[in-house]
């Protein structure tokens, strides 16, 4: 499926900050790689869809967040703003695939 309203980063945006949401534990190491990641992804992420925009502000945040001495204080806020935004992507994200599927299934039924 052709997918022109998200790079490749912005791809990786999504799975590092979901990644970095649904740690189970947090520790040194996996966090630094992880964080490093995000940071990446949001310096090369297009975000030309709304969706990977809200993305993008929410892991802009956490990144400014990660080196605030008052990191604890707004991390659950932070945390939750971040799932809603990645529960409503992954909506849009389902309704394009079924949006796809209904137009292969069409064209395979009328070539038929």
């Amino acid at each position: 499926m052709a997918d022109p309203k998200m790079s490749p980063w912005d791809h990786v945006l999504v799975h590092a900050l979901q990644a970095v949401i649904l740690q189970p534990w947090s520790d040194n190491v996996n966090d630094e790689m992880l964080l490093a990641v995000l940071s990446d992804a949001c310096h090369h992420a297009t975000a030309e869809a709304p969706q990977v925009r809200r993305l993008l502000e929410i892991a802009e945040r956490i990144m400014l967040q990660a080196k605030s001495p008052r990191r604890h204080d707004i991390k659950a806020r932070s945390e939750h703003e971040a799932r809603l935004a990645l529960h409503a992507f992954h909506m849009w994200r389902l309704g394009e695939a079924q949006a796809f599927i209904r137009r292969r299934t069409q064209t395979e039924e009328e070539a038929a």
